[in-house]
């Protein structure tokens, strides 16, 4: 297990760790029922890092208890200080190994009386980014630890799509042993530019590499907006892309069975083109076809979900629930955009459909089942569609909101006054240079990913000011505070110029569909 201590790994904030995104992926995907409707189910997160998406997901759901080990000190020490600024009582956190779990809860250590077993397993990021053996026991792990009808989550980098970066990793490697140690920062620069060097532009020189892998020239450029920290747990030695067959497997001699995706849109292979769709369908065996399905979309990141004992959904208890979904519209300025980029490549929905959501949610949240009746069809026909419109950001939902409407008066999730005073101190935190990276959106449950920077700047919005004038007062507060900003690849930014251009810089990527979307989830 290469686990390095010796540095940070950058804290991220994702939404499809989110419990309500988890929940309405198992209910659009349709092929188990997770069941949360008792509101006081248990959440365990291997690898959780600086701890902010259990911390997003306890604020929203203050009924239910969250767990989260990690193997580095320092990442559980933050999300633990964090945990108790924020003021939340049922997020726990503890330095530990998973290997300790593969047999169930472990006997000794801090993790000694917590829950005989969860409702919700995550592990972002773990399965590829360890040897083989911590790979099984991560595993066996997940499923020893979960409630009969329990999720897990799992995400990885896979094959095929993984296939063009693989020369970078293998030659940074090389540089990083050649020198004395394992792959570096300096390691991975070196490999860059020679890899850059000799894919030259594509136009006036190509290499049989280039031809071969024409993904890797976007790769590489991609890199230099990328944190260093990230980038070594992505190339390191004991990074293993997986294929989803040999994975698969290996979840289900753990006892884990395939039920779905936390991309919304690869839950429907139908929406991709009418060639690649009907080549997806010729394949009988649900295993056969996700190999397919990657080897059609070129697949190189997979949130994979798993059960632990299938429980099929109910025909009529489905359709009920569906229609109950509240949907509210996000980004309006988006209602003349028909093609979305995603994992499958570009989706397009029909015009009349997106006018049609537009004009139903204009005044406010509508159910899925009064947008069905509308256009004239069941809630059930229009799930590809609103896969892709939740996955865009065009509409929101939030499932529990439907159930605590309906038949489970004990079901409690956070109030939307809750979680505005949990924003508050989010963005106090923000003043400090503290922030969780990101403030949680109250209608939604769903934690919306900002940096202080950003979310000092949203604070500001009521005041009028052009925005020459916003950024000067936002650099003059974090001048005065003594804070310390970083650009996109981690590098601190202290001089007052390279603070102002950098708050303008954050500013302009804010403006449009950017400001929409928070104003219209109440954010400021």
């Amino acid at each position: 297990m290469d686990y390095r201590q010796d540095r940070l790994y950058p804290a991220f904030v994702h939404r499809e760790l989110a419990v309500s995104w988890l929940a309405i992926a198992s209910q659009l995907g349709g092929r188990h029922r997770w069941d949360l409707r008792q509101g006081r189910f248990t959440v365990l997160e291997f690898g959780c890092g600086h701890g902010l998406n259990l911390i997003f997901n306890a604020a929203a759901h203050p009924d239910a208890q969250f767990f989260g080990i990690d193997f580095h000190p320092s990442h559980v020490a933050r999300a633990t200080t964090q945990a108790r600024e924020l003021g939340l009582s049922n997020v726990q956190f503890a330095v530990a190994d998973l290997r300790d779990f593969t047999e169930g809860p472990p006997d000794r250590g801090p993790c000694r009386l917590w829950p005989e077993a969860y409702d919700l397993v995550l592990a972002h990021g773990i399965a590829s980014w360890v040897d083989a053996d911590t790979r099984q026991a991560l595993l066996e792990a997940a499923s020893h630890n979960l409630q009969p009808g329990g999720l897990f989550y799992c995400s990885y980098n896979t094959y095929p799509g993984w296939l063009s970066r693989s020369p970078l990793q293998m030659l940074a490697l090389e540089l990083g042993l050649l020198s004395g140690h394992n792959t570096s920062e300096a390691s991975l620069q070196q490999a860059t530019a020679w890899l850059q060097e000799l894919l030259g532009d594509g136009d006036t020189h190509t290499s049989p590499l280039g031809r071969f892998h024409p993904e890797l020239r976007t790769a590489l450029q991609a890199l230099t907006n990328a944190p260093g920290t990230y980038l070594l747990g992505e190339y390191q030695a004991t990074h293993q892309p997986l294929y989803v067959g040999p994975m698969h497997r290996a979840c289900a001699q753990a006892g884990l069975t395939h039920v779905g995706s936390a991309t919304l849109p690869e839950l429907f292979p139908q929406m991709l083109d009418p060639i690649r769709a009907a080549w997806v369908a010729q394949a009988r065996h649900p295993a056969l076809q996700e190999i397919l399905f990657d080897l059609a979309i070129s697949q190189s990141f997979r949130r994979d979900l798993f059960a632990r004992g299938v429980v099929p959904p109910n025909s009529s208890d489905t359709q009920v629930e569906l229609a109950s979904l509240p949907l509210i519209l996000r980004q309006d300025s988006l209602k003349a955009r028909q093609g979305f980029p995603t994992s499958m490549g570009t989706m397009a929905i029909n015009a009349a459909i997106l006018q049609t959501v537009d004009r139903v949610l204009a005044d406010g949240p509508r159910s899925l089942g009064e947008l069905a009746q509308e256009l004239g069809k069941a809630p059930r026909d229009l799930l590809p569609q609103l896969a892709l419109l939740l996955d865009q950001n065009r509409v929101g939902t939030d499932p529990f909101a439907a159930l605590a409407a309906g038949s489970q008066p004990g079901l409690k999730a956070a109030e939307p006054a809750e979680i505005t005073a949990f924003n508050q101190k989010l963005v106090e935190l923000a003043s400090r240079g503290k922030g969780a990276g990101g403030l949680l959106a109250p209608d939604l449950r769903l934690p919306i990913p900002l940096g202080d920077a950003q979310i000092l700047l949203t604070q500001v919005e009521g005041l009028g000011l052009k925005d020459a004038d916003r950024v000067q007062m936002v650099a003059m507060g974090i001048l005065r505070a003594g804070l310390t900003l970083h650009d996109q690849k981690g590098q601190a930014v202290r001089d007052k110029q390279g603070i102002s251009d950098l708050l303008a810089q954050l500013w302009q990527e804010l403006q449009g569909a950017g400001m929409e979307d928070l104003r219209r989830l109440g954010l400021f």
